[in-house]
C-alpha cells in the first residue's frame, strides 16, 4: 500500500517537474554566469524565516536542508508538502528599465519512519534556472567598424534527492542523494557593421547534465532550563562532476548565405560544482519563540565549465530567523495555534562583475496557519530583497515573493482496534 501511495505521488511530482521545466521563470542578466541562477532552497517555514535551516528541528514539518532533522519526525507519521511561489522583478539599469511577474514550482516532498530510530524523506525542488537576453555594442579593437553582441540563454536544473536521519541521543545524523538534470542552453551572436565582408557570426552551446552526489549533515541537541532547547547543526555537500554532453556549433551568416564555422560535440559536459559548507543554530524557548541562524559558503573559484568562466568567486550567506507562537498547548483559541515568522539574509553571490560584488539581501514574513484537530498547516510567506546595483553599468534587480505551501500530516502504520 505504502508503495503504491509513494509511486502515485512521484508521477504526480514527474509531472509537475515536466510542465515547469519548460517555463522561462528568470529574465536576469545575472543567469548567464556559472550554472544560472540559483534557486533559493527550503520549505515554506524555512523560507519565511529568512532560509535558516542547518540548525532548526520542526517537529510535524520536513526539512529537506539538514538530512539530520529527519530524525525529529513522530515515528508513525506520514508528511506530505507542496509548494508554489508567485514572483514580481523590476530590472533597472542606467538607461532602461522593465517588470516580470510569474509563478513557479517552488517543492514537493514527503517524509515517513523506516524504524523507531531511520527516517527517511524524497521530493523534487527547482536548482537553477537561465533566461537571459542582452545587447552590448562596442567598437572593434581593429578598427572594423561598430560590432553588435547579442547573449541568450534559457533552461535550468531540477534536483531530486532521498535522504535518511538516524539518531543517536542527543545526535541525529543524515545524508541527501541528489540527482541533478536538465538542459542549458547558450547563443552569443555578433553582428559586424562599416565593412561588407564581415558576417554575423553565430555561437550556439548546450548542456545536458545529470548526476548523483551527497550531501551529509548533523544536529546537536540539548536543553538549557525546564523546557527550552538548543540545537547545532552543520552540513556538507560534496564536490559534484555533472555527466552529460555538451555541443558547441558556430557558424557565419550572411544572407542568404549560412556557413558552418566548426561544430563540436562531447559525451561529458564539464561542470564541476564545487563543495558547500554551512553551520547553524537554534533556541527553542518554551516552545514559544524559535530562534535561527545560518552561514554557508560555496567556492566558486573551483566551479568548471568547457568555457573558462569568469566573474566567479566564493559565495557566502547568512541567514537569520525568528517563529513565535502565541501558546501550541492551548485547548482553544486559533490563534494560540498561529505560527508568525519574520527573517532576513544577506548573500554576497559568486559574482563580481567590473569589480563589484552581486549582492543579494532581503526580508521575509510568513504565516503557518493551522487546519483545525490536525496537525496539518498551510504557510503562506512574502520576501521582498534587492539584488545587484546601478554602479559601473550594471543592472539592479528589486524583487518580491509571494509563496505558500501545503502540510498535510498522516498517522500510518497503525492498525485501528475495535472493543
Amino acid at each position: 500500500m505504502l508503495n503504491k501511495q509513494i509511486s502515485s505521488l512521484f508521477f504526480f511530482l514527474f509531472l509537475i517537474i515536466s510542465a515547469v521545466s519548460a517555463q522561462k521563470n528568470t529574465y536576469s542578466p545575472y543567469s548567464r554566469y556559472g550554472l544560472g541562477d540559483m534557486e533559493r532552497q527550503g520549505i515554506g517555514f524555512s523560507r519565511a524565516m529568512g532560509g535558516v535551516g542547518i540548525g532548526m528541528r520542526m517537529p510535524n514539518k520536513i526539512n529537506y536542508l539538514n538530512p539530520a532533522s529527519y530524525t525529529t519526525q513522530d515515528s508513525s507519521s506520514f508528511i506530505f508538502d507542496f509548494g508554489l511561489a508567485g514572483n514580481n522583478t523590476n530590472y533597472e539599469s542606467s538607461t532602461a528599465a522593465f517588470n516580470i511577474n510569474n509563478a513557479s514550482f517552488s517543492h514537493l516532498a514527503i517524509s515517513f519512519p523506516i524504524t523507531r530510530w531511520m527516517f527517511a524523506s524524497l521530493g523534487a525542488t527547482p536548482f537553477t534556472k537561465v533566461g537571459f537576453n542582452t545587447r552590448q555594442s562596442d567598437l572593434n579593437k581593429e578598427n572594423i567598424g561598430l560590432v553588435d553582441q547579442y547573449f541568450e540563454g534559457n533552461g535550468g536544473l531540477n534536483r531530486f534527492y532521498f535522504g535518511t536521519g538516524v539518531k543517536f541521543g542527543n545526535l541525529s545524523v543524515g545524508i541527501n542523494g541528489y540527482y541533478l538534470t536538465g538542459t542549458l542552453n547558450y547563443e552569443q551572436s555578433y553582428s559586424f557593421y562599416g565593412k561588407r565582408e564581415y558576417f554575423t557570426t553565430i555561437v550556439t552551446k548546450k548542456y545536458n547534465v545529470r548526476n548523483l552526489y551527497a550531501g551529509i549533515g548533523a544536529q546537536y541537541t540539548f536543553k538549557i532550563g525546564e523546557n527550552s532547547l538548543v540545537v547545532l547543526g552543520a552540513t556538507f555537500d560534496n564536490k559534484a562532476s555533472l555527466n552529460g554532453t555538451y555541443s558547441n556549433f558556430s557558424r557565419s551568416e550572411y544572407k542568404p548565405v549560412i556557413d558552418t564555422i566548426s561544430f563540436d560535440e562531447a559525451n561529458e559536459s564539464g561542470i564541476v560544482i564545487p563543495s558547500r559548507l554551512g553551520f547553524g543554530a537554534s533556541v527553542n524557548l518554551n516552545s514559544k519563540f524559535i530562534v535561527g541562524f545560518d552561514y554557508t559558503t560555496q567556492d566558486w573559484t573551483q566551479f568548471k565549465m568547457h568555457d573558462n568562466e569568469k566573474g566567479l568567486q566564493q559565495s557566502n550567506s547568512i541567514n537569520v530567523g525568528m517563529q513565535y507562537t502565541p501558546n501550541e498547548k492551548a485547548l482553544r483559541g486559533y490563534l494560540n495555534h498561529v505560527n508568525f515568522r519574520v527573517g532576513g539574509y544577506f548573500t554576497q553571490t559568486n559574482l563580481m562583475l567590473k569589480n563589484q560584488n552581486i549582492n543579494d539581501y532581503g526580508a521575509t514574513f510568513g504565516l503557518g496557519l493551522p487546519f483545525r484537530h490536525t496537525r496539518s498547516m498551510f504557510h503562506i510567506g512574502y520576501q521582498i530583497g534587492q539584488r545587484g546595483t546601478l554602479t559601473s553599468g550594471l543592472v539592479k534587480e528589486t524583487y518580491q515573493n509571494v509563496f505558500f505551501n501545503f502540510t498535510l500530516y498522516d498517522i500510518w502504520f497503525i492498525k485501528a482496534k475495535f472493543d
